[in-house]
């Protein structure tokens, strides 16, 4: 029988949805659903939130989203950048990595737009400038906070 904690969260997760998961609960989502290539934990591309609720939450899911987007960027850019060195350093030839095509790469990785800046360029102009700004206030309060002690 379900404890009332976790009868609250599955209540909780019919009406909310599981995306609103603790930020506990959704790394160990996140690092479940992981690839390693070569030698990096990628995380699977994020999806838009469809469920914010337009009442400035102190963790909105946009807040989420942007985080989660501009870690797989890296991820992914780092993994690439692993493939690309391990397969320049084992070639000797054209024809010793099959002509050097993607195609013959162990995996084969989601890299569309991992540029920094068109990142979020499907992302409405008035939400990315909330995340923006939602960004540089969090960072902001993360150093008052260190010089403050």
């Amino acid at each position: 029988m379900p404890s009332d904690q976790e009868e609250k969260r599955a209540k909780a997760r019919v009406i909310f949805g599981s995306r609103l998961a603790g930020p506990v609960e959704r790394r160990d989502e996140i690092q479940r659903r992981s690839t390693n290539v070569a030698g990096v934990m990628v995380p699977p591309r994020p999806v838009e939130p469809d469920n914010c609720c337009m009442s400035g939450c102190v963790n909105c899911v946009w807040d989420r989203f942007r985080d989660e987007l501009e870690e797989w960027a890296a991820r992914t850019a780092e993994a690439r950048g692993r493939l690309t060195a391990r397969r320049t350093s084992q070639a000797t030839s054209v024809d010793d990595d099959g002509g050097g095509r993607e195609a013959n790469w162990d995996v084969v990785l989601d890299t569309s737009d991992t540029d920094p800046n068109r990142l979020f360029k499907d992302i409405p102009v008035g939400i990315r400038e909330f995340m923006r700004t939602e960004k540089l206030l969090r960072e902001k309060h993360t150093r008052q906070a260190m010089i403050n002690g």
